[in-house]
């Protein structure tokens, strides 16, 4: 049992590995274009059966990518958006070796427009309007586009009354025949194309001959139809077929009939049949007499077609049926009795158009030509007439009785209908009257008599029988005239009513009014005198001298006469500004409101005086400012009017300020009452300006190192405090003089300057009050110009000049020297020549330096360096020997000779360079047996200034030792890793004798040229690029691999882990390989990166590596070609092969997903000191991590790292490298135990100290060219490491004056920007290769600028950098992150 078990084991083994290595040999084919159709929702999915060509013998597992033109993948899953664009389909099988399978994938829409026809049912009116637009069209839709098309075409059929024979619509091209033997069937129409014959039957075969035609609407079928007796069999027959249901009806005894069909709806089938049993001849059938019978008028088949945008289009068939009408479908207009109304002309409009035509129905419709009203003309079904009869009703009306009449064109049938309208006069008469009535009362008391004009009215239609009236609201009736009636508004109404009882009114207004005004009376010459407090009063009744009315006076009333719009009052009060005189109105008004107006003169005076009181005396110090004497008080003044004031001061005062100011005040009033005040103010002086020694600052005493004369040294030319005394309260008080006297101790007028200036102070006022005793003081200042700035001085431009003759100098002239100074004499001298301002001389061959000094009488002195250089421009003179022979021997490896000048040379000098120092050469410098024979050497020779010369040599090569007589071979071969990637650019070595030395192309290299019997050895070296292919992920599996956790499973991995090529893997390879990673060392023990191992050695134990592998490839006694010299390239410390052997730059991508660490700034305790965390934001558990930093302008004094102590990272695994820029920090860390890092884990802290604003974030900066930002998971899978900053209240993530916002961005981001100029500027978005992906350029403005990106669907998450760089070179980033959603 158990062997059986075994066995079936090993047969299922055997299957799946033959199914595995079928797999891997399968084939297939994919399409050099494919074609993705959009579906009808303007959709498609390419999957890898599209691509696929031919299958081949390949299983279904294939995987199909798809890339734009750059590269970049894209979904499987297209829209209208990817029409006509081109994409790349790369297909591959799983299990297969076969390489990717590329195609071209183009997206294309296919599908036309969707679209529904409907039926349109049109009314007669419609049979001259078909070809119009009137009817409604299909609403076309399209599945990716728009409709950009729509059109149609008409097949146009006149159904007139009766469709007869096969036209039309029955035309016989529109009928379809069906023939079910293999008869000689045929169908004819005769030329008048009223008739239809069927021939049918050949024997011996049965047949069934069919003539169908589907209804295209509704009807009924008339025919006659004939039979052929004599060919007809009792077998034979002639029949109709109806939607299937057949009747015949020819027999053998039946050869003639007619037939009529039930009504036949829309799309039903009507067949003729014709069947023939085989047993006679051929038998003909006739069928005349074709009438169809329908409700159409006209009939038309309309085709649309839609287009859309891709040239894609469909279409449809809509059918119009333009329908009969008939008499018993027609609606007469009612009858009209109250609607008319006779015009100005007294006639009415009753035409039709007002009154109504007859119509039809609408519900069989789905027209929109609106109502359908039936006119003379307007329908090709229907004729209308009518005729009217008139009869009056009164003298403006009548009645109308019309009689219609409609008859069908086709049938003659017809209809009468009696309509009624009446025209009516309801027209009311018009009265003429006034507008309204006004009666005056007599001048002696208040009542009138009363007269109304007559009633008058007029009527255009029935003037005859007309009556007019007049009715009053005081009882009256007529025109009157009435007397005594009294005061008051009455009503007047007219009437007037026509012959056909149209009625109308008027009423108007009657006014009886009191039209006198009262009689007005006025006292004159009154006089009123102004109390204490400026006011008098004065009453109506007062100023009234008796004023009277006719009927009733009601109120007396005054105001003053000039003020338009102050109301009358019954008491009229003045004040002081009415004197001396006011005109006042007295008004007298009536019960009826009439009034009247009198004037009046009133004498207004003021005899009460004004009283004034000054302020007291004061003494004041000479100091006091004068100018604001209102300080000093103001006088009370009272008055029952408003006084005027009069001020006015004097002031008598010496020139120390002393003396009395007087400022008296003079009131007067508006009736000239005056009253007068005087107050003294006493100015005193103290005398004891400067007394405490605090009121003089004398000027400072003033060095200089500026060139200045003596008279640049006056004080008006000297700073702020150093040019003259400075007076503290130089008041009125005092009367200071200044003056002062130099005298010079320095060296002349100008540079060493000393002047002692004395400076004498006199306080005038002071001095004359205490007699000379008091008031004068004097101080000394010393000024110095001290001459520390040496000369300027000017000397020749460096010069470089050329020997033309045979000696080795040359004369040099050169521009003489200049000295500016602020001694205008200083002292110039050289070491070359003896005229201290010319450097003009001979100078010698090579680089002469001059010295040249300038020294003022301060003793300031410069040197400057003049550099003449004399170059040799004279070739050197060089022979060669002729006629010379050269025997081919010691040939090398690559069977050439080396040539040495030494054979050719007959001699050679130079007027500067010494023999020996001349340098020489030959061309060619190989010789070999392809050079047998005479042949021409040249012999170059090169002096010490680089200028050269040659001569040709003319030799015999001969071949004494029969060397060329040998037969030559190759020795080649190829290198390439252990994954089977060339390694380029490695250098081969081949050893016989000499060494010759080449470089693989494409990974392989060739040595040609090499002599029969030869013993050599091949050996291979590249030692560049050593971090080719190293991460910290390779320190990982030598970690795992040491700790027996995950064992290497390739000799060649076990060679690139012992890094130290000891034949041990140890922690010392670990070690070494740490500190190469964190730049400790740049460089593996030994020197070398690579080793080579011939791929023909075979591995035995490679655990440790013992015994010793080959690393030379050796080839004895070549006989013949070598081709197989191969090598296997091991790159030292790449433990999972992912080194590029062609790597020109040492920077690796690699991994799909990503991980990030985020940072952000915490301000600690310390000024100027913010705390970094570098925290993990994963949901994958770490075992190792690697990444490089570049802190930006930061030095070692700026910051430090704290490690948290949950992570087992040490200071061995971070490493700070100072730049020029800056210090790079680089991380590498693997977990050593089982500890791995998780979700919000805290990497580290950087701490950064000693800062200047506040854009720290922006100084660390996530670098990729030395190593990839990389995390390894617990399956030992590898992720992209990318850095996200967070901004933090505390800390501004602003660089310079540029803000972006939001960031993190997710469908758009704005830039905010101050700029103080208004300029061009280039804004670019970067991702971490460096690639732009974005760019615009801009116009700033001067102030705040801001721009909005919102392309950015394309872009993955990430960091990237924004560059906004000027027109003037400045430049700004800020980095953001990219958060798709």
């Amino acid at each position: 049992m158990l062997k059986l078990l075994k066995n079936i084991t090993l047969l299922t083994g055997f299957f799946w590995y033959s199914q595995y290595l079928e797999a891997q040999n399968c084939n297939f084919t994919c399409k050099d274009t494919v074609f993705a159709v959009l579906d009808s929702n303007c959709q498609t999915l390419v999957t890898a059966d599209d691509a696929i060509l031919d299958k081949g013998n390949c299983s279904n597992d294939f995987v199909l990518k798809i890339t734009d033109f750059i590269g970049k993948s894209v979904s499987n899953v297209f829209g209208k958006n990817d029409i006509g664009k081109l994409y790349h389909t790369h297909l591959t099988h799983l299990q297969s070796n076969q390489p990717v399978c590329v195609s071209v994938l183009k997206i294309v829409d296919k599908t036309g427009p969707k679209m529904v026809c409907q039926d349109v049912f049109a009314d007669c009116r419609a049979y001259s309007m078909v070809t119009d637009n009137v009817f409604t069209p299909p609403a076309p839709l399209d599945n990716c586009t728009q409709v950009i098309g729509l059109e149609h075409n008409d097949k146009y059929f006149d159904m007139s009354c009766q469709q007869k024979g096969f036209t039309g619509p029955f035309d016989i091209s529109r009928w379809e025949k069906q023939s079910l033997c293999q008869s000689n069937s045929k169908i004819s129409i005769s030329a008048l194309q009223d008739s239809l014959q069927l021939l049918n039957g050949l024997t011996p075969d049965a047949c069934i001959t069919a003539l169908s035609f589907k209804m295209p609407f509704e009807g009924i079928l008339r025919m006659k139809w004939s039979s052929d007796p004599a060919n007809m069999t009792s077998g034979d027959s002639f029949g109709i077929r109806v939607n299937g249901i057949f009747v015949r009806l020819d027999t053998a005894s039946n050869i003639t009939g007619s037939v009529a069909t039930k009504l036949l709806n829309k799309e039903m089938l009507f067949e003729w049949v014709v069947y023939a049993d085989g047993a006679g001849q051929p038998f003909m059938v006739s069928i005349t007499n074709l009438e169809s019978e329908s409700s159409l008028k006209a009939f038309v088949e309309r085709r649309w077609n839609a287009f859309d945008a891709y040239g894609n289009k469909n279409s449809c068939l809509q059918s119009i049926f333009i329908l009969k009408n008939y008499v018993d479908e027609v609606f007469f207009p009612v009858d009209v009795t109250d609607s008319i109304k006779v015009q100005k002309n007294c006639t009415g409009n009753y035409s039709p158009d007002i009154t109504g035509w007859p119509y039809l129905k609408t519900g069989k419709y789905n027209t929109s030509l609106g109502i359908i009203q039936i006119k003379p003309g307007s329908s090709e079904c229907l004729q209308v007439s009518y005729t009217d009869q008139t009869n009056k009703i009164c003298e403006g009306s009548y009645e109308i009785q019309r009689k219609w009449k409609i008859i069908e064109n086709c049938t003659g049938d017809s209809i009468i209908h009696d309509q009624m309208i009446r025209v009516l006069d309801l027209a009311a008469p018009i009265i003429s009257s006034p507008a309204l009535l006004s009666m005056p009362v007599h001048d002696n008391d208040c009542v009138a008599d009363v007269t109304i004009p007559a009633c008058t009215a007029t009527d255009l239609c029935s003037p005859n029988g007309m009556t007019t009236s007049i009715t009053t609201s005081f009882g009256g009736s007529g025109s009157g005239p009435f007397a005594d009636i009294p005061t008051g508004q009455y009503k007047v109404t007219y009437t007037a009513i026509d012959g056909c009882g149209n009625k109308s009114s008027k009423m108007i207004d009657l006014g009886v009014k009191d039209l006198t005004a009262p009689l007005a009376k006025c006292k004159q010459n009154l006089s009123l005198y102004l109390d204490g407090a400026g006011e008098a009063n004065i009453s109506a009744s007062a100023t009234d001298n008796g004023s009277t009315d006719n009927c009733c006076l009601t109120e007396i009333k005054i105001k003053r006469k000039n003020d338009q719009q102050a109301a009358f009052v019954p008491t009229l009060k003045f004040t002081c500004a009415d004197a001396p005189k006011v005109q006042v109105a007295l008004r007298a008004t009536d019960c009826n409101g009439n009034i009247a107006v009198c004037d009046a003169t009133v004498s207004i005076a003021d005899n009460i005086p004004p009283v004034v009181v000054c302020p007291g005396d004061v003494t004041v110090s000479c100091s006091t400012d004068l100018t604001q004497l209102d300080a000093y008080g103001s006088p009370i003044v009272t008055d029952n009017c408003n006084a005027k004031t009069l001020y006015s001061f004097t002031q008598n005062l010496n020139s120390c300020n002393e003396g009395t100011v007087y400022r008296s005040w003079q009131v007067s009033d508006a009736g000239n009452n005056t009253a007068v005040c005087v107050q003294s103010i006493f100015v005193t002086n103290k005398h004891d300006w400067n007394a405490s020694n605090d009121k003089i600052f004398w000027p400072k005493d003033y060095t200089t190192n500026e060139c200045k004369t003596t008279a640049e040294l006056k004080p008006s030319f000297l700073p702020q405090g150093f040019s003259q005394p400075a007076i503290k309260d130089n008041s009125k008080c005092t009367n200071v003089e200044i003056k002062y006297d130099d005298t010079n101790f320095g060296q002349g007028s100008v540079g060493c300057v000393e002047i002692h200036r004395k400076w004498s102070i006199i306080e005038k006022c002071t001095y004359a009050a205490t007699n000379g005793t008091a008031g004068k003081w004097k101080h000394t200042q010393i000024i110095k110009v001290t001459d520390n700035i040496p000369p300027s001085l000017n000397v020749p431009a460096d010069v470089t000049v050329f020997i033309t003759d045979n000696s080795c100098s040359a004369f040099v002239d050169l521009p003489a020297i200049s000295v500016t100074d602020c001694d205008p004499n200083p002292i110039i001298a050289n070491n070359k020549t003896n005229k201290p301002t010319n450097l003009s001389a001979t100078y010698q061959a090579g680089v002469n330096k001059v010295e040249v000094t300038a020294t003022d009488h301060c003793g300031n002195t410069i040197s400057r360096t003049v550099t003449i250089t004399v170059l040799d421009g004279m070739p050197p003179q060089v022979l060669c020997k002729q006629n010379v022979s050269i025997n081919l021997e010691n040939l090398d490896a690559t069977g050439n000779m080396e040539l040495i000048p030494e054979m050719i040379s007959n001699g050679y000098t130079d007027n500067c360079s010494p023999d020996f120092m001349i340098k020489t050469s030959v061309f060619p410098t190989n010789i070999s047996c392809s050079d047998l024979g005479k042949t021409n050497i040249t012999l170059t020779v090169s002096d010490l200034s680089g200028n050269t010369a040659f001569c040709v040599s003319e030799i015999t090569i001969t071949d004494a030792n029969q060397l060329c007589s040998k037969p030559l071979y190759r020795i080649s071969g190829n290198i390439r890793t252990a994954d089977n990637k060339p390694v380029l650019a490695a250098n081969v070595a081949l050893n016989w004798g000499n060494t010759a030395i080449i470089k693989t192309k494409d990974g392989s290299f060739l040595f040609d040229k090499l002599t029969q019997g030869g013993n050599f050895d091949l050996s291979a070296t590249k030692d560049t690029f050593v971090l080719n292919g190293i991460s910290t992920y390779d320190l990982l599996l030598l970690n795992e691999h040491i700790l027996g956790k995950k064992i290497l499973d390739s000799p060649y991995k076990y060679i690139a882990a012992d890094v130290n090529q000891n034949n041990y893997i140890t922690t010392a390879d670990y070690v070494i390989l740490k500190d190469l990673l964190l730049l400790n060392i740049d460089s593996l023990p030994g020197g070398k990166s690579w080793r080579f191992v011939p791929d023909t050695f075979q591995f035995v134990n490679y655990h440790p590596i013992l015994p010793l592998f080959p690393e030379k490839i050796s080839v004895k006694n070549l006989q013949h070609d070598v081709t197989d010299a191969n090598f296997v390239g091991v790159k030292l410390g790449d433990l999972n092969f992912s080194n590029n052997p062609s790597k020109v730059v040492d920077v690796d991508v690699r991994g799909e997903e990503s991980v990030e660490i985020e940072i952000s700034g915490i301000e600690t305790s310390v000024a100027n000191e913010i705390r970094v965390p570098f925290v993990l934001r994963s949901d994958k558990p770490l075992k190792g991590i690697q990444f490089e930093l570049m802190l930006a302008d930061m030095d070692v004094d700026k910051y430090t790292m704290l490690l948290p102590a949950q992570m087992k990272c040490n200071r061995q695994d971070v490493n700070f490298i100072s730049t020029g820029n800056g210090t790079k920090m680089r991380l590498s860390w693997i977990s050593t135990d089982d500890i791995q890092l998780v979700e919000g884990d805290t990497l580290l802290y950087l701490v950064l100290k000693n800062l200047s604003g506040n854009d720290f974030l922006e100084k660390i900066q996530l670098t990729m060219n030395a190593i990839q930002p990389e995390a390894y998971d617990a399956d030992y899978k590898i992720h992209k490491l990318m850095i996200r900053e967070i901004a933090n209240e505390s800390v501004s993530t602003q660089k310079g004056n540029m803000l972006i916002f939001p960031n993190p961005v997710k469908d758009y981001f704005q830039i905010h920007f101050e700029n103080k100029y208004a300029e061009q500027a280039d804004i670019a978005l970067i991702d971490l290769s460096g690639r732009t992906i974005l760019g615009q350029s801009v116009a700033l403005k001067s102030g705040n600028n801001q721009f909005r990106f919102s392309h950015i669907d394309k872009m993955s998450s990430g960091l990237y950098l924004l560059q906004l760089k000027t027109e003037n070179g400045r430049i700004f980033h800020q980095k953001i992150f990219v958060e798709r959603h």
